[in-house]
């Protein structure tokens, strides 16, 4: 029995897309206004870190694509438009209030077939226009030093996600590769150990 509240037929495509690719899209999870209201939260944070009008307390949170390629092997660059923005919660209660979204955890329930989870993480990754930094192949298992590949990480679009402007690129069929088999090196690999096909 799947505990959800979404159509039996919804709730099973999307366990059965999971299962198989080993990820999900869904289309419209969120309403236009909740959108609206993140991509307003956004923007204000973006210029309260161009403008350095944001507490000490919150910039901390935020990285920069120069700072954020320190640690890649694709190469350091010079930018700094933000890249990643973690705690999200902190800066503006509508993060906060996504946590608990009636769809967003219809979705995650029916994927991990119990409403009984723990939240892990919490960030936004920002693809700037004219940004110079891409992000390294990687799994995320070693990345969060978690022993256990029960996870899933579930990203939710603010903007159009399309080849032209930096979708993520998904390789179907690996999250069926054994745990132990996973590196620690697996957080920054090369594009030749990357497997194919590969979906954006």
């Amino acid at each position: 029995m799947i505990p959800s509240s979404a159509g039996s037929e919804e709730a099973r495509k999307w366990r059965q897309d999971y299962e198989e690719n080993g990820y999900l899209v869904v289309e419209n999870a969120l309403d236009l206004e909740t959108v609206g209201q993140l991509r307003e939260a956004m923007d204000r944070n973006e210029r309260g870190f161009t403008d350095d009008t944001l507490p000490a307390s919150l910039r901390r949170n935020i990285a920069t694509e120069r700072s954020r390629t320190r640690h890649q092997r694709t190469g350091q660059v010079e930018s700094d438009a933000i890249s990643n923005v973690m705690e999200l919660p902190l800066f503006d209660p509508v993060f906060k209030n996504l946590i608990i979204h009636p769809r967003v955890l219809d979705i995650l329930e029916t994927l991990f077939a119990t409403p009984e989870f723990t939240f892990h993480n919490y960030k936004c990754i920002c693809k700037m226009p004219g940004n110079q930094a891409p992000f390294a192949w990687h799994r995320d298992l070693p990345y969060l030093q978690h022993t256990s590949p029960d996870l899933i990480t579930c990203m939710l679009c603010l903007d159009d996600m399309t080849v032209e402007n930096g979708a993520t690129v998904v390789c179907p069929g690996t999250h069926r590769i054994p745990h132990d088999d996973v590196k620690p090196g697996d957080t920054d690999m090369d594009e030749s150990e990357v497997p194919n096909p590969r979906v954006a």
